[in-house]
Parts: C-alpha cells; structure tokens; sequence
C-alpha cells in the first residue's frame, strides 16, 4: 500500500514540477517582453535556465522521475541528486517567500500560476512526499558535500556571467546592486542555511530510513 501510494505521490511532484517548468519555459519562449530589455530567444533561454529556481524544480523532476523508474536510490550520485532536490527546492521556496515575492512582477493567469507551482507547490509538496512517504536511502554527510557541488557552482557562474553580460538572477547576487562584500555576506548566509538544512534533512532520512527497517522486521 505505502509503495503504491509513493508511486502515486512522485508521479504526481514529478507533474507539478514538470507543468510549472513547461508553462513558465513556454512564457519566456512567447513573451519576448518578459523582460525589461526585450532580449533575443538565445537571451531568454540562457536566462531561464540560470535561474536557482528552475534548476531546483528540475531537479525535484529527475529526482521523482528516478523514484518512479529505480524506486529506490541507492548509488551516491542518486543520494546526492535526492539531497540536492530536498535542498534546493526548500531554499527555492523559502528565499522566494522571505525575500522575492515582493520584488516579483507577473504578466498574466499563467504567470501567476507558473510561478505558483514552481515557488509555492513544488517546495512543500517535494519535503512532504519524501518525509511521509520515501523512499530513504539513508542520507549521509557525503551525500551531502557531493550536493553542495550543484550551489556552490551556481554561484560562481552566475557571478562570472552576471560580470561579463550586466545581469544577474536575484537582486540579492547582483553585484551592481550591491557591493562584492555584500554579496558575499548574502550568498555565505544562504550556503551556511543550505548546509544546515541538508544536514537536518540527511539526518532525518537516515531516521526514517531505520524506522522503516524496524517496521519491515
């Protein structure tokens, strides 16, 4: 019963990302307006796909996806993507909430709701469908210096880029905004929040997972 229900349940985080993904991309596509300095195509896509919050929510996808192929996620390269979507969808969604909802500006019924998905439905419903229902491959504190590869490579790409090209994702990484110092504080308090929670949530897999052991006994 719990397997099939864990089935269900990534089948359907695996459509909530994937539709929020999908509209939001479709969007950018159509609406070269989406943005102040009407950029090219080329422009746009880049830009989309620098964004933190469509590389978590396609990180959440995969991630559903490999559950629903593998149902369970056993090599570290699969323990580190699961810990990668856990924490970077949560950040995605609390960062959004606490920092950018209000800065945020949305053309449309279907702006609203692809924004919606990705920032508001996606983030708790990805922590929810792990913690009740798994799978738990027993998270460990490699799995999660492997995962921190992921935002810590984001970081240095986004500031390289956004130097190069005058753009940046977030007005909290935007050095023209700010002072590199600043950045640096800004960025540093997100990693270090990052980290604890992939700690907190390694820890809370590796419970799960010997709870789960001790219920199939």
């Amino acid at each position: 019963m719990r397997s099939a229900l864990a089935y269900r349940a990534n089948l359907l985080l695996a459509l909530v990302a994937g539709s929020g993904l999908l509209l939001r991309l479709v969007l950018t596509i159509v609406h070269p307006d989406s943005a102040p300095d009407n950029p090219e195509l080329l422009t746009r896509l880049v830009r989309f796909f620098s964004y933190f919050t469509i590389q978590s929510n396609i990180a959440v996808l995969v991630a559903a996806l490999a559950v629903l192929r593998l149902r369970d996620l056993h090599t570290p390269g699969q323990r580190a993507l699961r810990l990668a979507a856990l924490v970077g969808i949560s950040v995605t969604g609390i960062v959004y909430v606490t920092i950018l909802a209000g800065d945020s500006a949305h053309n449309g019924v279907l702006s609203e709701l692809a924004n919606a998905l990705l920032h508001y439905v996606c983030p708790p419903l990805a922590v929810l469908v792990w913690l009740g229902l798994g799978p738990w491959p027993g998270l460990s504190l490699g799995d999660l210096g492997r995962m921190m590869v992921w935002p810590v490579a984001w970081i240095v790409y986004t500031l390289i880029r956004g130097a190069i090209v005058d753009w940046y994702p977030y007005g909290f990484i935007d050095a023209d905004l700010h002072s590199y110092g600043e950045v640096a504080v800004n960025v540093g308090a997100i990693v270090v929040f990052a980290i604890g929670l992939g700690a907190a949530y390694a820890t809370l897999d590796r419970w799960r997972a010997r709870n789960a052991g001790s219920a199939a006994r």
